[in-house]
């Protein structure tokens, strides 16, 4: 009993230590390459196993690692050899492979001749690779120094060739800021980065770093038309998409970066079902492919998450491979579940996997993978079948390139019996009811711009509630203080002695001399909302706006050095004043004891 594994990648290695682990007798793993451990054999930089190995490793020290467990765990290694011919269950005309019962048979050539191997399963893991430029259609010349990145890292990392003179990199994902790195390496000097779209594709700390430590600008919404050069490169003739004037960028080296496509000859050549979105084969939640008995796992599925997320894909694949196995093998046949189709709708470009077999096994890492093809802000996924809400997840923005998840735990309200299921989008503009916080904090229930709490189910206003479910009131930043006429009424508190400071009213920790026209937070109070004194910021749920309101400052007598308040008997303090009459404090109205008596302006005049 042999289980074929096509790829000798971080999917494919990482998928046959796993089988021989849980007891699959033989397990062979065919590469064309003459080297195990995939693309990162030649990235040289950090960043690699983290989530399966649980420690970072270099791209080349990764691939070591992997290869050599697989070695150890038993599977052979097929290097240099490349599958050209798989043979199970055929049916129909166009020679489909629908199956491994027990009798399937794979073709692998290599330098050695023609062989055959009867496999009980397949395991497919050929990985993805960028678009190169014939496949963008991009017209011009055919001179040297046009290449990939996969081919610039081979060239500069594995054949230690240098790289004089510019370099234009065609694209702003995570991978352009890899090649940029690696063209200064080689010793080249990067004019720009280069995208169609009207933002970089990666995050802001590798634009960040990009222009902080190699000077590389990013050229944003500018597109490559033309490549020029008898022989050697002279340059690219790029256009701006917005208005379309045009331009010639002298360079020696030009870089095609991203725009993923999976390695999918040899699943189209066993006629399995393809997924228009990922271009890849249709996968279940098991990663079993249209044919039973025939899995795909990694980048082939999903191109191109990261090594050890596709490593991780080809353990899950592994273990249900194992599963299948073990419960009575090829002569028992394959379990004959019926398949749920996942959609989705635009923005989003694809889903994987992008079927439903059995509602109780989960996809890798319990979550599918999504990509978006456009730019989109705070936006929410809703999964429905047959016009059924089934989940519903909030993302923060949507960029192409990068990863979209949405967890699994919808799976066991599918239909298994009803329609495809669909994942649509939607943003704010759609449902203002929603009500939901646009920072990717998760909850219920938001508010809108009104201040009116609305439910997330229905969108029906409610007043906002206060403590106890009592209405709110706004809080009177002068509650507590002396208002306009007070001290007539006699509420002033103190004395005037000198010496003898007037009690503030809003606490005893005020200090009038250090902070003379600066309010304070007013006495404690149990229901003076969050923090227990009055002029403290609202409670987070009342988000009305504030309405504007004339800050009442303490001014300050120059006859008595008192501290008052209100502006009204400032005014009237103001006139007697001017009428040369005299000034009581407002402590004498109140009849105060230690009150030395009134001044009057001549009296002021008058002392020393």
């Amino acid at each position: 009993m042999t289980v074929v594994v096509v790829g000798a990648g971080p999917a494919g290695l990482s998928a046959a230590v796993e089988l021989r682990r849980l007891g699959v007798g033989s397990v062979l793993v065919a590469d064309r390459e003459t080297e195990a451990g995939g693309v990162p054999r030649h990235c040289f930089h950090t960043g690699f196993g983290l989530r399966d190995r649980h420690r970072v490793m270099t791209g080349p020290a990764y691939a070591r690692t992997l290869a050599a467990a697989a070695v150890r765990a038993g599977a052979e290694l097929r290097l240099g050899t490349t599958v050209t011919g798989l043979d199970g269950a055929v049916t129909g005309s166009d020679a489909a492979l629908t199956g491994f019962g027990g009798a399937g048979t794979v073709t692998l050539t290599s330098g050695r001749g023609v062989e055959t191997v009867r496999a009980a399963a397949l395991l497919l893991a050929t990985g993805c690779r960028e678009r190169p430029r014939a496949a963008r259609l991009i017209p011009g010349d055919r001179p040297a120094g046009v290449m990939t990145t996969g081919e610039l890292q081979q060239r500069v990392y594995l054949g230690h060739e240098r790289l004089a003179g510019r370099a234009l990199v065609v694209g702003a994902e995570h991978v352009s800021f890899s090649a940029a790195v690696t063209l200064a390496h080689a010793g080249a000097r990067v004019v720009a980065l280069v995208t169609e779209r009207e933002w970089q594709q990666s995050y802001a700390a590798f634009r960040l770093g990009a222009a902080l430590r190699w000077r590389v600008p990013v050229w944003t919404s500018t597109a490559v038309r033309r490549v020029a050069g008898r022989g050697r490169l002279a340059g690219v003739e790029v256009t701006d998409v917005r208005t379309g004037a045009a331009r010639f960028v002298p360079c020696e080296v030009v870089v095609f970066t991203g725009d993923w496509i999976p390695d999918h000859e040899l699943a189209r050549l066993a006629g399995l079902a393809m997924d228009p979105g990922t271009r890849g084969p249709v996968v279940d939640t098991r990663l079993e492919t249209s044919a039973p008995g025939v899995f795909a796992a990694g980048n082939l599925v999903h191109a191109a998450e990261t090594a050890d997320v596709a490593a991780l894909s080809g353990r899950h694949a592994a273990r249900h491979i194992a599963a299948a196995l073990g419960a009575g093998g090829p002569d028992a046949g394959w379990p004959d579940t019926g398949r749920v189709p996942v959609r989705v709708e635009p923005p989003l470009r694809w889903i994987s996997p992008n079927a439903i077999g059995s509602a109780s096994v989960p996809p890798p890492l319990g979550r599918f993978v999504l990509r978006s093809e456009e730019f989109r802000g705070p936006t929410q996924l809703e999964v429905r079948q047959d016009g059924r809400l089934l989940a519903r997840s909030r993302l923060f923005r949507l960029v192409p390139g990068r990863p979209v998840h949405l967890g699994a735990a919808w799976q066991a309200r599918v239909d298994p019996a009803g329609g495809p299921v669909r994942v649509v989008t939607r943003s704010r503009r759609d449902d203002r009811g929603l009500g939901f916080i646009w920072f990717g904090f998760a909850g219920g229930a938001g508010d809108d711009r009104t201040g009116r709490s609305r439910e997330s189910s229905g969108g029906t206003p409610r007043p906002a509630q206060g403590v106890a479910g009592r209405p709110r009131k706004r809080h009177r930043r002068a509650q507590g203080r002396v208002r306009c006429g007070a001290a007539e009424r006699g509420r002033v508190r103190g004395t005037s002695r000198p010496g003898v400071r007037l009690a503030d009213p809003r606490g005893p920790g005020h200090d009038h001399r250090r902070h003379p026209g600066r309010p304070g937070r007013g006495p404690a109070r149990p229901d003076a909302g969050p923090g227990g004194r009055l002029g403290h910021r609202r409670d987070h749920r009342d988000r009305r706006p504030r309405r504007r309101v004339a800050r009442r400052r303490f001014r300050v007598d120059p006859l008595g050095d008192h501290h008052v308040r209100g502006l009204a008997l400032h005014r009237e303090r103001a006139a007697q004043r001017a009428a040369g009459t005299t000034i009581p404090h407002a402590a004498a109205a109140a009849g105060c004891a230690g009150w030395p008596g009134p001044r009057t302006r001549a009296h002021q005049a008058g002392r020393p």
